[in-house]
């Protein structure tokens, strides 16, 4: 029997013993490099989110385009005057061989190889003249050539009173019957909106519509047109509030005469021009419409003629359409759809890039994290029983009721959903789940990037839509400074309840830090900290909003 091991024995032990310790070595350096790789890509999509988010925030505040590169430049410029007067400008700068984004000179992140600005007029025609720039393309790509692109549109133009009001809707051709099925005089359905962009109180008594007839009665008990508020005109014999279901801040007009043309006559029903005139005869706002600009009845659906966006050109005739939001309609003694109006319920917020975790640190999954609030913006209790988002319908009515009151809001989850305990709510809400589980139609999930939310009630008509964008606002900032990293999540939150839904300028990321959770991770002798922060307002007024 051996005593021991011979020397072979004890040289076939080392070697073996080596080629362990030479694989577990480059095992470990393989560890080391992929976790260094994945630091530094970590670190460069934090530096490009740092630039997009300053490059879109600070342009949709912007005013007017002073400066701009040429379209081919690879590394470009670009100058911006904000709408408190102040000027912003974009470039890059060399430092130690490497290209870095800058900020009126000072450094901000980097290292970038393109920062390529390309400016769009009214119409979405590229153009270098720096006046009629409203959008800007902006192409960045990082060190190490991920590759950004993105749209933003600048703040739009008001300048005056007299170039900050005006005319958004023209009912010219108007169903002959009323909500309650009445038949009524083409002259008293017929109706003019107009819209205050200034940032003052407008007088509106004696303004003249058409050069004619003088705005003399107010139905609300005032002339006063407040700031991002709507006025509609109607003629002396109107009473549009029984006819239509209006919206419960619209000031209500009436004119001196019947009708709103000229020579008291009916608005005509192929074109025509709707001309608006302050008390002392200047023209606010001028629209030279045609029936092919829309506004022009099919079969038994009536329609007013709204206008896409205040930025764009009155006479432009892509800037109108025929109103998407059904008003009202009647089956007896005839079936009439009309649709004019701001719609009966309104989208307010969109969570579409939420975190996983919610405010108790449970992983919910964003499928179920995600919410659509909406508002009721009429002056009637509106049912919204089988109603649905992207065809998913309302199905289990978790908290509060159907029926959402004037200036009620009403929040909108998945079939798997716990918004209640997920979110820090109100002490009164009203929350309803869908009868699949994701908001993005069947079970998918909002889209991260850019997505639509079409609003639907019970009988399939369009209520309400926003084809929203990230760069609108509402997406996800992640930065790293290991051990920590840092997820923010903001909801996309409408500016302005009877601002337009599809006006970028409408909509901004929430300022308002609904809950902050931490999650510890222990990895072999590291400790890691995740800190997620989830900006929204759910069932409650929100954060951007004046």
């Amino acid at each position: 029997m051996k005593k021991g091991l011979t020397i072979i024995e004890v040289i076939i032990g080392v070697l073996i013993l080596g080629m362990i310790a030479l694989l577990l070595a480059n095992i470990l350096i393989g560890t080391m490099d992929l976790f260094a790789r994945k630091q530094e890509s970590q670190e460069i999509f934090s530096n490009a989110q740092i630039i997009l988010d300053r490059l879109t925030r600070e342009i949709r505040q912007g005013s007017q385009v002073l400066d701009i590169s040429f379209a081919t430049d690879t590394l470009g410029r670009l100058t911006v005057q904000l709408c408190t007067g102040d000027t912003r400008s974009f470039s890059y700068t060399l430092y130690n061989g490497k290209y870095y984004f800058t900020v009126d000179g000072d450094i901000q992140a980097g290292p970038i190889k393109e920062l390529r600005f390309i400016g769009y007029d009214f119409n979405g025609t590229y153009t270098t003249l720096t006046s009629t720039i409203r959008t800007l393309s902006i192409t960045l790509v990082m060190d190490n050539n991920e590759k950004y692109v993105t749209l933003v549109s600048l703040r739009a133009q008001v300048q005056s009173q007299v170039s900050g009001v005006y005319i958004t809707e023209i009912m010219y051709y108007p169903s002959p019957r009323d909500k309650s099925g009445n038949i009524q005089d083409e002259r008293d359905m017929e109706f003019i909106v107009i819209y205050n962009g200034t940032t003052y109180t407008v007088n509106l008594k004696d303004w003249r519509v058409n050069q004619t007839t003088k705005i003399s009665d107010s139905s609300s008990g005032t002339f006063s047109l407040s700031p991002q508020s709507y006025a509609i005109i109607g003629g002396n014999a109107s009473n549009l509030s029984n006819f239509y279901n209006l919206p419960s801040s619209y000031l209500y007009l009436k004119t001196q005469q019947r009708g709103l043309y000229r020579g008291n006559s009916e608005i005509p029903d192929d074109k025509g021009s709707i001309i608006l005139e302050d008390d002392r005869q200047n023209i606010i706002d001028q629209v030279n419409y045609s029936y092919t600009w829309g506004g022009y009845p099919s079969g038994t659906n009536y329609y007013s003629l709204v206008r896409k966006s205040i930025s764009a050109p009155s006479n432009d005739p892509s800037n109108w359409r025929n109103s998407p939001y059904l008003n009202y309609s009647t089956t007896s003694p005839s079936q009439v759809y009309v649709y004019c109006l701001l719609p009966r319920l309104i989208i307010t917020e969109i969570m579409y890039y939420p975190p996983a975790w919610d405010k108790n640190g449970t992983n919910r999954g964003e499928r179920n994290m995600e919410f659509v609030e909406l508002y009721n913006p009429t002056n009637q209790t509106i049912n919204i029983q089988n109603w649905s988002i992207n065809n998913n319908k309302f199905n289990t009515l978790v908290s509060g009721t159907w029926n959402i009151p004037p200036n009620g809001y009403v929040i909108i989850g998945g079939s798997g959903s716990t918004l209640n305990t997920s979110y820090n709510l109100p002490g009164t809400y009203t929350y309803i789940r869908t009868l699949n589980s994701g908001l993005g139609g069947g079970t998918a999930l909002l889209p991260n990037t850019s997505g639509s939310v079409v609003l639907k009630d019970n009988n399939g008509n369009i209520i309400d839509q926003v084809n929203y964008s990230n760069t609108w606002g509402g997406y996800m900032i992640y930065t790293a400074n290991p051990p920590n990293y840092y997820y923010y999540h903001y909801s996309l939150e409408r500016r302005n309840i009877f601002g337009i839904s599809q006006d970028p300028n409408n909509w901004g990321s929430s300022t308002n830090l609904n809950y902050y959770y931490r999650i510890q991770r222990r990895i072999g002798l590291i400790i890691y900290y995740y800190h997620y922060y989830s900006y929204c307002t759910p069932s409650s007024k929100n954060s951007i909003m004046p």
